[in-house]
């Protein structure tokens, strides 16, 4: 038997607890299971199970090894299913985390575009303000703002988030565009509290400008800071890909452009110790795809 071979009937007896049910599964004997265990332990230098008349169980090393045996036969399990793909349609479920505004305002127009050209794949998307654990609660992809710290997970950058200040053409109509920073006090100003977005600092853009009250209207909703822009209320300070449509249709005016928060990136993320599935990289590859293209040719 090859290495690999060594390793399912390890993976099986662990699973199994005993030698008779492994070998059914594995449609060996038990003797033949039974010598295959004992050849492992002498070619490693140590026992890897604990076996009794009724039951096996692992060593502390073994329980170790059956861990890394586990992940090193799931991902052959995953690659050699990635090659079988190649040639077929991606299909199955994708199932994707996002935070709510980045997901609402953009991918659920990427989604419709995606669920065209790939017909087979059923998404599922999951809008949250919270962190999440991929892996652990079986995500294929999330979209994360910002830099990402955690090794467990590989991202590609795709666009860049910035917080700017805009109104509509029917408030500066009204009352005047605010003509320096200190103007803006004279201002009708939205203001959001959301304690739970990632980046609190970046919706806060007034307290950097060192307004802290005499706010027209506070909402904890940045959908609804939008509306409230649209329908004249007052300047809001709103996320780029938020407005950016409305901006080029001339629905909303860019306030004080210098007065903008620091891009930060707009990242894909997914597992890094396991090669992707044909479905996950096929989104991967359109969503990157579809911001490398010129905004003309968008709908964002």
């Amino acid at each position: 038997m090859s290495r690999i071979d060594n390793l399912k009937v390890f993976a099986e007896v662990v699973s199994a607890r005993n030698f008779t049910s492994a070998a059914k599964r594995l449609g060996l004997t038990p003797s033949a299971v039974s010598k295959q265990i004992s050849m492992l332990e002498e070619r490693l230098g140590v026992r890897l199970l604990n076996r009794t008349t009724r039951a096996v169980s692992p060593t502390e090393a073994g329980q170790i090894y059956f861990e890394r045996c586990r992940t090193i036969l799931e991902e052959l399990e995953e690659a050699e299913s990635l090659i079988a793909d190649m040639d077929r349609a991606p299909k199955g479920t994708l199932k994707i985390a996002a935070e709510p505004v980045f997901g609402r305002a953009i991918l659920s127009r990427i989604l419709y575009d995606y669920g065209r050209d790939f017909d087979e794949v059923t998404t599922e998307l999951f809008l949250t303000d919270h962190s999440i654990e991929l892996v652990k609660q079986g995500f294929d992809a999330g979209i994360h703002l910002g830099e990402l710290d955690d090794p467990g997970l590989k991202a590609i950058s795709f666009a860049t988030h910035s917080v700017f200040l805009c109104a509509s053409p029917q408030y500066l109509e009204e009352f005047g565009e605010p003509a320096s920073e200190a103007d803006l006090a004279n201002h009708r100003l939205i203001k959001i509290s959301n304690l739970d977005f990632p980046f609190p600092r970046q919706l806060d853009h007034y307290a950097s400008l060192g307004i802290h009250g005499g706010f027209r209207l506070t909402v904890n909703d940045t959908d609804m800071a939008y509306q409230a822009a649209m329908t004249g209320i007052g300047i809001a300070s709103l996320p780029n890909y938020m407005v950016n449509p409305q901006v080029q249709r001339g629905r909303l005016v860019q306030v004080l452009p210098s007065v903008t928060t620091e891009s930060l990136p707009v990242q894909i993320v997914f597992p890094a110790h396991r090669p992707l599935s044909r479905k996950s990289q096929s989104f991967v590859d359109f969503l990157t795809n579809y911001f490398a293209a010129p905004r003309a040719a968008r709908q964002d």
